[in-house]
């Protein structure tokens, strides 16, 4: 996930819900969510809940953020109604409101990428002549079974894999902002 993306969800989440529970305020201190929070099935259902129920998010990104938004519809239709998400919340879904702001705003499986000189779209230099000839993202989806490990959905600039990995994470902090304890 872009930093920026995560960022501005951070930071609409905090200034909209005030990060409250309860009379408690919830620590952000050693909450960091990346690609290892990724596993949706961890998620107990009542903190996915608790965030549709509570949270009121305006999100404003650049092009690369809607593979969050464009993960997280796709997601819907994968996994069900529960990680459901409009523009007002009605229906029980989750209040997003994706391009809130006017205007565009500017490691797979353990194995690092980050010295094989990657791009946004997940491909990278498979044999160090600092030509980009392979696709981390495509070569996953290839070798694992959509509608079982992964779903196809639009991913500005990249592979439907990273909005898929963007729209878990999005959850699992979420989930966190209401209150689960992931530990």
């Amino acid at each position: 996930m872009k930093p920026l993306s995560l960022l501005i969800i951070i930071f609409a989440v905090t200034l909209i819900s005030g990060c409250e529970k309860g009379n408690d305020k919830i620590s952000f201190e050693d909450m960091i969510i990346d690609h290892s929070c990724t596993e949706l099935s961890s998620i107990p259902a009542e903190y996915i809940t608790a965030s549709k129920q509570t949270m009121h998010i305006a999100y404003g990104h650049t092009s690369h953020g809607s593979q969050l938004t464009t993960g997280m519809e796709g997601l819907v239709t994968f996994k069900g109604n529960i990680y459901a998400w409009n523009n007002g919340g009605s229906n029980g879904a989750l209040d997003l409101h994706d391009y809130a702001m006017s205007g565009d705003l500017g490691n797979p499986d353990g194995t690092y990428f980050g010295d094989k000189i990657p791009d946004d779209a997940c491909s990278y230099d498979t044999n160090g002549d600092r030509t980009r000839d392979g696709n981390w993202a495509t070569e996953w989806q290839n070798s694992h079974t959509e509608r079982v490990d992964w779903y196809s959905c639009s991913s500005a600039h990249s592979r439907p894999l990273n909005a898929n990995m963007k729209a878990y994470a999005a959850w699992w902090l979420l989930a966190r902002l209401a209150g689960w304890d992931s530990k």
